[in-house]
């Protein structure tokens, strides 16, 4: 019979045996609501970004910039790197070689190989302050949307 299956005999146990069992059963409890919270906000954050890749598609940049914006903070590496283009080009929301450089910076941060050579054409447009500071900005938007992801873990 499966652990989940067995019938325990609690009047047999001592209290530190009841204790652990308990604590045992929520943790795996917590474990499991953890999982799928993660898959959850994954599922959302792609949900987002295939919204925005479709209203892009439809020629709405407007609605494309605000969806990938609402993907990129939840974390969607794709997205942030296509926030940064959508930025570079002014495409849906305000030109910004700054903002751009911002995105970019994030996701080849965490793994995006497209950014590498988008940064390396933004890098020239910028003065060494303003790259300074985008990375800062790219490192303080990291903190946020971890500390995010972090929090909505610890409600489940």
């Amino acid at each position: 019979m499966s652990d989940e299956h067995k019938s325990i005999e609690v009047d047999s146990l001592t209290i530190e045996e009841v204790e652990h069992l308990i604590l045992s059963t929520l943790l795996a409890i917590k474990k499991e609501l953890t999982q799928k919270a993660h898959t959850i906000v994954e599922q959302d954050a792609e949900r987002l970004f295939a919204t925005s890749v479709t209203m892009s598609k439809a020629k709405n940049d407007v609605g494309a910039a605000k969806y990938m914006r609402f993907a990129a903070l939840q974390g969607h590496v794709k997205a942030q790197f296509y926030l940064g283009m959508m930025f570079a080009k002014g495409a849906g929301l305000p030109q910004s070689v700054y903002h751009a450089y911002t995105w970019l910076y994030l996701a080849e941060s965490q793994g995006s190989i497209e950014a590498v050579e988008a940064i390396g054409k933004l890098q020239p447009l910028l003065q060494a302050k303003q790259i300074t500071d985008a990375k800062k900005q790219a490192a303080d938007l990291y903190e946020n949307i971890n500390n995010a992801i972090i929090q909505s873990e610890k409600i489940v």
